[in-house]
């Protein structure tokens, strides 16, 4: 079993795909950008499972080509004993500007 960052599984199906050489039966990534796609260019089976008219109808393709499981919300949380909630919204150099490059 091969496990890893699902930035990397995308570009993966597609290599597959262009190769003809399919590999994946199932695949579980944490973005939907590019299921539209592979629905249109054909390479998905529709499946629905048990329960899958209970998910949000936003988050599944009507035909059952894909279904959103799951929703992560990012947002930011200040201390603010550290640092003022005024200094963390406004601030571009100094900590906040570090923090947020952190990952860049």
């Amino acid at each position: 079993m091969v496990v890893d960052y699902s930035k990397f599984h995308e570009a993966r199906i597609d290599n597959q795909v262009a190769t003809g050489k399919h590999v994946v039966d199932v695949i579980q990534i944490q973005t939907l950008q590019n299921f539209p796609r592979w629905k249109a260019e054909g390479i998905l089976m529709p499946y629905k499972p048990i329960g899958w008219d209970k998910v949000y109808a936003k988050f599944r393709d009507p035909d059952g080509g894909y279904t959103g499981v799951f929703v992560d919300a990012f947002s930011h949380v200040v201390n603010s004993k550290l640092m003022p909630l005024g200094l963390a919204s406004t601030q571009r150099d100094g900590p906040v500007a570090q923090l947020v490059r952190a990952h860049a």
